[in-house]
């Protein structure tokens, strides 16, 4: 089943190193929006992302 392949668990991989750096980045972001700091690099760091 496709599940199964090699390829197909690479994609997986990659798709969660790309969240877990989402999530980290978003954790930054809340923690600079709390001190009222700018957000604007870290925004952009999400949006490159592309998720």
């Amino acid at each position: 089943m496709e599940w199964h392949t090699e390829e197909y668990r690479e994609q997986l991989r990659k798709e969660i190193e790309l969240l877990d750096r989402k999530s980290l980045l978003l954790k930054v972001m809340n923690i600079s929006l709390e001190k009222g700091e700018d957000v604007t690099e870290i925004e952009n760091k999400i949006k490159a992302l592309g998720i």
